[in-house]
């Protein structure tokens, strides 16, 4: 539904509400996308300019699966739902080369749209896909709307002519960015998307997606035991690297001898405390990073990452058979992605588990040079290590929300000095805050001047 709640003297207003045979359950949360056309009227003219609500398909049973391909809602903000408000679906996709194909059920997770080059028009949407099955399968998928080609765009106002045209059989619909990958000892399952993913762009005019893996809806995902990732991929469509969005613009092609290294593993990576340890465990700028093979200094491992389409990490499977999983949307701030995740207890009696919040360096996907949210101290004589997640205590945690301001004294987690707060509501109710150092400055600054002279 739609309401209009402008005057906050009054009482809302309805504006609509939709409904669809394939909508499945709402469990997609909605956003808008605006788009015009590239004319001479200037991009804020309100000229031929349409705002869609946007949404997929959500499952169709309660323990979280789908009945029905997965399938894109587009519906007018201002006219409501009308005939032709037909959803965009997948139905039409024969992912012959990724495993499964259009008979495949499915679902969609939380929607968003990304302006790429901030012209006030709606360049694409992202949602991951959650596939019925044993193991859980997952993909990220894209549909772009023509409005953000680097060039000669041509900016689609009408939905069915956004995505991609199928091949073989006719039709538009999504493209895949990021599918199974080859992670560098054979396939891996990339498990269910049910998160929103999240954006940013970096140094080098990239456009990187950050998302993660993992399902929390009945009692047997407690007990799943696939395990789960964490990833941070550079889009090949808006980061203008590739245009035939349905062939070619997509990461890690599954089964080819090129997606073996397309994606770095930073499972393992481990980055120490300069100045810290004693003898040949102390850390210096020349060892500082261990676990990444062939990789030992910081700037040979972000130079690693830039070479490769993004990185993954993937997420533990604790002892009592739980594994942890995405529990809500990632956040980027201040060059760090925020995640959430959920450790639930393997008790299928309790509703139990442990949350934390992982810090990840947006471009390499491992802990920043130096502390974020905190250190272990080590042992033997070896130096101290960056900690690249902190447990927020028991409970499943929602998303990050970010705060400029520090709690206390500033001394929890990193002992920011940067003024940036970290909060995640637990199903305990408790809110669980953590002071952060992210890796850039995150408050409003000026970054030019002029004198203009009579």
């Amino acid at each position: 539904f739609v309401m209009d709640i402008t005057n906050p003297e009054e009482d809302p207003k309805l504006l609509w509400t939709f409904t669809h045979i394939d909508l499945g359950f709402a469990t997609s949360y909605p956003t808008v996308a605006r788009v015009r056309p590239h004319d001479a009227l200037g991009k804020t003219s309100t000229m031929e300019t349409f705002w869609y609500a946007v949404f997929g398909s959500g499952p169709t049973s309660y323990a979280g699966n789908a009945g029905q391909k997965p399938k894109m809602f587009f519906v007018d903000l201002s006219t409501g739902p009308t005939a032709a408000s037909s959803p965009l679906t997948l139905n039409g996709l024969v992912r012959t080369q990724k495993g499964h194909d259009s008979t495949k059920n499915a679902f969609f997770g939380d929607v968003i749209t990304v302006d790429r080059d901030l012209d006030f028009r709606v360049d694409a949407a992202f949602a991951g896909e959650t596939f019925t099955g044993s193991p859980w399968h997952g993909t990220m998928a894209r549909v772009t709307t023509g409005c953000g080609a680097k060039t000669s765009p041509t900016c689609q106002t009408n939905p069915t002519d956004w995505g991609v045209a199928y091949a073989t059989t006719g039709g538009r619909g999504a493209s895949i960015l990021l599918d199974d990958f080859y992670d560098g000892t054979g396939t891996f399952n990339l498990g269910a998307i049910p998160q929103a993913p999240s954006v940013a762009i970096d140094d080098a005019n990239n456009l990187w997606v950050f998302g993660g893996t993992g399902r929390y809806f009945s009692t047997a995902d407690k007990t799943n035991l696939e395990v789960q990732t964490l990833f941070g991929v550079k889009d090949p469509v808006l980061s203008y690297a590739c245009t035939d969005a349905y062939t070619t613009c997509q990461v890690a092609p599954f089964g080819t001898s090129t997606g073996a290294n397309t994606l770095v593993d930073l499972t393992a990576a481990s980055v120490c405390v300069l100045g810290t340890g004693t003898g040949t465990g102390t850390c210096s700028a020349a060892n500082q990073v261990s676990g990444v093979s062939g990789v030992a200094t910081y700037p040979a491992l972000v130079s690693l990452v830039q070479g490769k389409a993004g990185w993954f990490n993937k997420l533990p499977i604790a002892t009592g058979n739980a594994a942890e999983r995405l529990s809500g949307t990632p956040i980027v701030a201040g060059g760090i992605v925020f995640l959430p995740t959920f450790l639930p207890s393997s008790d299928v009696c309790v509703t139990a588990g442990t949350g934390s919040m992982y810090a990840l360096y947006y471009v390499t996907g491992g802990p920043y040079s130096s502390p974020v949210v905190g250190t272990t101290a080590g042992t033997s004589g070896a130096a101290d290590s960056i900690n690249k997640k902190v447990i927020l205590g028991e409970g499943l945690s929602s998303a990050i929300a970010l705060h400029i301001g520090v709690q206390g004294n500033g001394t929890t987690g990193g002992g920011s000095t940067s003024g940036l707060m970290g909060c995640s509501q637990s199903t305990t109710g408790a809110l669980n805050c953590v002071n952060v150092n992210p890796a850039m400055g995150v408050a409003s600054r000026y970054i030019s001047w002029i004198n203009q002279r009579d």
